[in-house]
C-alpha cells in the first residue's frame, strides 16, 4: 500500500517540476521575443543627439534640415527657420528610444505600419551631409503607426529586423504643419523664438504705414496689493504714449501684442525675390523693441486685394508669406485698438491665433 503511494507521490512531483520547467521556458521564449531595451547604446545615443543634419521622408517629400550658423533651418525650402526645440526633441526622442520588441521578421512589419506608403523615415546625419553623395547618415528609422490610447510608436531602426514599441510618440511633430504644404519643424512665427527669449517680448512697438505712425508702450503698473485683481498685468499698455496716452483694455493689448509676437505665416519665398515683391521700398513696417537687445523689424511689401502679402525679417534673413487678414490685423487703425466691445466678444487677434491653432 505504501509502495504506490510513494510512487504516486514521486510521478505528481515529477510532473510539477516538468510544469515548472515549462513555464520558465514558456517565460523566456516570451522575453526573448518581447524584450525590453534602447535602441541605441548610450555612447551612439549621446553622439546621435549632437549631429548638426537630419532627412525626414513621407510619402515621397523629402526635407532635408541643418544648423547654419548655429541655427537650426530647412535646408531644401529657402533656408526656412526650423523649431529649434523640435528639432532637438526629434534627435533626442530617436537617440535614446526605449521600449518592447514585438516583431522581428519583414513579412510583419506592414501590420506595425513599417515597409508601407505612409512610413515615416528619419536619418540623422554627419558633418558631411552635404558633400558626401550618400548623406554621410548615421543612423536611420522608419516609424510605423503610433499607438492608440498611448503616447508611442512603432519604430525599426535600419539594418535590423526588429520592429519596436517605443514609449513616445515621433511620427506626431512630423506630420503636424503650421500651413498647408509647409515642411514639419518649422519656426512656428515669424518671430524668432530666440528674439522673444532674449529679450522678453516687446515693450515699445511702432507701426508705419504710409503716413500713418502708431506708437505702442508698455510701461510698469504701480500695484496697491489692496486694489489687486486676479490676474491682473503689473504693467498696461499705452497708445500713443507722446500724446493722447491712451490706455488700452488689458485684454485687448495682450491679444494684439501677442500676436504680433505668435505672427503666423503661410509660406517662406525665395530672399532672392523681396524686391520683385515690393520690399526696396516696404508699405509698412512693425518695429517690436525688447528691454535688450537689437529691436525686430518686421518689413511688409505691396499688397494687392486678398492676395497674400511678403514679410521681410532681417533678424532672420527669412521672406515671409502672410496672409491678408494677418497683416490687415498687423496694421490696424488706432480706433481698431481702442474700440469698445460687447461683453463677450472675443477680439479679431485671439479670433485669428485660435484659428491657427486648432
Amino acid at each position: 500500500m505504501i509502495r504506490p503511494l510513494v510512487t504516486l507521490a514521486v510521478f505528481v512531483l515529477v510532473l510539477a517540476l516538468l510544469d515548472t520547467w515549462l513555464a520558465a521556458r514558456e517565460t523566456r521564449a516570451r522575453d526573448e521575443q518581447h524584450r525590453v531595451g534602447t535602441l541605441f547604446s548610450r555612447a551612439e545615443a549621446e553622439k546621435l543627439r549632437q549631429q548638426p543634419a537630419l532627412r525626414v521622408e513621407l510619402a515621397g517629400e523629402s526635407h532635408s534640415y541643418g544648423r547654419v550658423e548655429g541655427v537650426w533651418r530647412c535646408l531644401s525650402y529657402n533656408k526656412a527657420p526650423a523649431d529649434a526645440r523640435a528639432v532637438q526633441a526629434l534627435l533626442d526622442g530617436i537617440a535614446q528610444a526605449e521600449g518592447i520588441v514585438h516583431a522581428d521578421t519583414s513579412a510583419e512589419a506592414p501590420a506595425f505600419g513599417i515597409n508601407t506608403p505612409r512610413t515615416l523615415k528619419v536619418s540623422i546625419q554627419g558633418p558631411r551631409a552635404m558633400q558626401d553623395r550618400s548623406g554621410d547618415v548615421l543612423a536611420m528609422l522608419e516609424i510605423g503607426l503610433a499607438e492608440a490610447g498611448r503616447e508611442g510608436c512603432f519604430v525599426r531602426k535600419k539594418g535590423t529586423p526588429e520592429i519596436w514599441s517605443i514609449a513616445s510618440d515621433l511620427r506626431a511633430p512630423l506630420e503636424r504643419r503650421l500651413a498647408p504644404g509647409l515642411p514639419p519643424l518649422l519656426e512656428p512665427s515669424v518671430s524668432p523664438s530666440s528674439w522673444l527669449e532674449q529679450g522678453g517680448g516687446a515693450v515699445r512697438i511702432t507701426l508705419v504705414r504710409g503716413t500713418t505712425r502708431t506708437v505702442l508702450e508698455r510701461r510698469d503698473r504701480e500695484l496697491d496689493p489692496a486694489e489687486m485683481q486676479p490676474g491682473m498685468l503689473p504693467w498696461k499698455w499705452i497708445l500713443d504714449p507722446a500724446g493722447s496716452a491712451t490706455e488700452l483694455e488689458a485684454g485687448v493689448a495682450s491679444s494684439f501684442t501677442g500676436f504680433l509676437e505668435r505672427l503666423p505665416y503661410v509660406a517662406v519665398l525665395d530672399p532672392a525675390r523681396k524686391e520683385e515683391l515690393g520690399l526696396a521700398a516696404p508699405q509698412a513696417t512693425i518695429t517690436l523693441e525688447a528691454r535688450t537687445g537689437a529691436p525686430l523689424v518686421l518689413a511688409f511689401g505691396k499688397s494687392d486685394g486678398d492676395k497674400p502679402v511678403a514679410l521681410w525679417v532681417a533678424a532672420s534673413s527669412t521672406l515671409y508669406l502672410v496672409a491678408a487678414q494677418t497683416f490687415s490685423l498687423c496694421s490696424p487703425e488706432p480706433g481698431m485698438l481702442t474700440a469698445v466691445r460687447a461683453e463677450g466678444e472675443v477680439d479679431p487677434w485671439s479670433a485669428a491665433l485660435r484659428a491657427t491653432e486648432r
